[in-house]
């Protein structure tokens, strides 16, 4: 066994000795014993696991037979249980670890580092991408019977459109004084964005602009509808890491449901399971679990990111997808900016004075197709990229790039005009469109359309 994997071992059974905050020395006893058997250097493999995130854990793990993972597995059990008793914090890393040890679906564990992170604890999300009809009335059909599943077993589930709808069905000059009173040192524009943010909320949104843009959970960028639950907190060189486990729907929503929680009460320590009956009310709002989470997640900013950036022709726009930022633009600037992308993927130079009659009319030509795809909303045609006012407009468009605070690493996005030649260092493999037939997102160098310009 390699010894990232013997270091991936500790920080699993590290992790679930310290998930309830109860440190038994039987725990230690075992873990020690469990240690000696993989031939693992404690003191000096400790030091090295502390390094590792969960996430980074279980990928060092990938490699492991599947007699060696079912052995984990008895370990990591073994773990939870050695002190007589099976904590629920146990008992939900313990399903986590479980789970993607298996091998089986796409379950993964995300993890949140230096940021603040309110989410409270045993508290479900349902969380996806992409809006998928079936599972969502699926959720609205038996959404009942979901919230008393997981409010039996100890848990708060969180469908973010019936949240919205809660919110939404408060009067408006009562929420606001809420909000207020909440945040005092809002301004008021500040807090009529949050009135509005909670009250039209959607699962999407949710996921992208405030899960993956304030937490940092990669994994939900891009996901397939799932369920996501926090399962602890720990130090990862010093550094608090947030994990979280997505858990992700197969199949029958309810059946998965129900799968989830047979699953955490089979290891459970039943006798500490917190059933919640607190219900909605219009004279109160109950300022606790997702309410609260909700308001500390819109009060603090997000983390910068390198972003993706989408060339929506439908709506023509440039949207910058990490920081869930839309790039104000004049036609001529928008359709600049995005040539300039397509010449940076596409590999092509342009030259603010192409000498090149045959390649200035072909650097026209693509030009003039982006314009009608991005440009103005009727299809009128510019002649050529080299307006008169070049200078200004790129200008502009770095000055707006600039704007966007979250936006980690301009220069990579700002266009350069050295040697008589105008660049981009954007990485092509941030550059989307959607295509135009499916309305699907694809990178542009994927795309037929703009290979063909």
């Amino acid at each position: 066994m390699k010894q990232k994997e013997k270091s991936a071992i500790v920080r699993l059974l590290s992790d679930l000795i310290k998930a309830d905050t109860v440190i038994d020395t039987r725990e230690i006893d075992l873990f020690e014993k469990i240690c000696s058997r993989y031939n693992i250097d404690v003191p000096e493999t400790l030091v090295e696991a502390q390094k590792l995130t969960l996430s980074e854990a279980l990928s060092a793990l990938e490699a492991l037979s599947a007699s060696e993972r079912r052995t984990l597995v008895e370990d990591l059990e073994n773990i939870a249980i050695a002190d007589g008793k099976c904590e629920p914090e146990e008992a939900l890393l313990l399903l986590a670890l479980r789970q993607i040890l298996s091998g089986e679906g796409g379950d993964t564990i995300d993890c949140g580092c230096d940021v603040p992170d309110n989410i409270a604890p045993f508290t479900v999300f349902y969380v996806e991408s992409e809006y998928d009809e079936d599972t969502n009335n699926a959720i609205k059909a038996n959404y009942r019977t979901i919230e008393n599943e997981f409010r039996l077993a100890g848990f708060d589930f969180v469908y973010i459109p019936h949240k919205s709808s809660q919110f939404s069905s408060i009067e408006k000059h009562k929420l606001m004084s809420i909000i207020c009173h909440i945040a005092p040192t809002v301004a008021s524009a500040d807090a009529q964005m949050i009135y509005d943010k909670i009250c039209t909320l959607d699962t999407e949104v949710f996921c992208r602009s405030l899960l993956y843009n304030k937490l940092g959970l990669s994994s939900l960028y891009d996901t397939e509808p799932s369920l996501l639950v926090k399962i602890g907190s720990s130090r990862v060189s010093l550094k608090l890491v947030h994990n979280y486990f997505k858990f992700m729907v197969s199949g029958n929503v309810l059946d998965d449901v129900r799968y989830f929680v047979d699953s955490y009460k089979s290891i459970a320590k039943d006798e500490k399971i917190i059933v919640r009956q607190v219900e909605p009310h219009c004279s109160h709002f109950e300022y606790s679990g997702f309410n609260k989470s909700i308001f500390d997640l819109l009060a603090f900013p997000g983390k910068a990111f390198e972003s993706r950036i989408l060339i929506d022709t439908a709506r023509h726009r440039i949207f910058f997808e990490d920081i869930n930022a839309e790039l104000e633009l004049t036609a001529y600037e928008r359709s600049l900016y995005t040539f300039l992308l397509y010449a940076s993927v596409m590999g092509k130079v342009v030259r603010r004075n192409e000498t090149s009659e045959a390649r200035k009319s072909r650097l026209d030509a693509a030009f003039n197709k982006i314009y009608n795809m991005v440009g103005k909303w009727e299809n009128d045609e510019v002649k050529t990229y080299k307006s008169p006012n070049i200078a200004s407009s790129l200008s502009r468009i770095r000055k707006r790039i600039n704007s966007l605070e979250l936006l980690e690493n301009k220069k990579l996005y700002l266009p350069e005009s050295a040697d008589d030649v105008l660049s981009l260092k954007v990485d092509p493999e941030k550059v989307y469109v959607l295509d135009s037939l499916t309305g699907k997102k694809m990178l542009m160098r994927d795309s037929d359309v703009w290979c063909k310009l």
